[in-house]
């Protein structure tokens, strides 16, 4: 739902999937941690945890989310302008033929035909702006947008879940 928000640009309802996803993905971290501590495990759990800094950013956005206020996105757009560039290249050579005495007994410049050198800015020939949308969190140092972070967050919750249900503590 939040992909496909974020295709229609619609930014409130995103905002709302956000909300969802971070306590939904949290919840398994969460019943982790409890069994560890039931188990007397917690320093195996914190292991886990912090081989993977992704899933404490996402702990403290859901944690934050539900006890502070509603996490939102920044919406971010760039607008690229692109242009062509177009030069043409004329080369001439002169041949004079200066005689002992000064006089000059032959003078002949030869031209070359104008070439045309274009260079295209951007892949598709279309002229003007081009538009890109993201969602970005405030306070993360990278490049990724939420939707990058999230499938990264999903990628290392699954390693998390994997190693946590090989060493017993789920």
């Amino acid at each position: 739902m939040m992909v496909d928000s974020f295709q229609k640009e619609m930014y409130e309802p995103f905002n709302f999937f956000l909300s969802a996803f971070l306590s939904a993905a949290r919840s398994i971290i969460q019943y982790t941690y409890e069994r560890a501590e039931i188990l007397g495990r917690k320093p195996d759990y914190n292991m886990l945890v912090s081989e993977r800094p992704i899933l404490r950013y996402f702990k403290g956005k859901r944690d934050i989310n539900i006890h502070v206020q509603p996490v939102k996105s920044i919406q971010q757009v760039n607008i690229d302008l692109y242009s062509s560039v177009t030069v043409q290249t004329k080369e001439s050579v002169r041949i004079q033929m200066i005689e002992a005495d000064g006089s000059i007994s032959r003078d002949e410049t030869y031209e070359t035909p104008a070439s045309v050198q274009s260079r295209q800015e951007k892949d598709n020939d279309e002229p003007g702006p081009v538009r890109s949308l993201h969602y970005r969190f405030d306070d993360w140092p990278g490049e990724e947008d939420v939707l990058e972070l999230s499938k990264e967050y999903l990628v290392n919750l699954r390693t998390f879940v994997n190693n946590a249900h090989s060493t017993g503590l789920i």
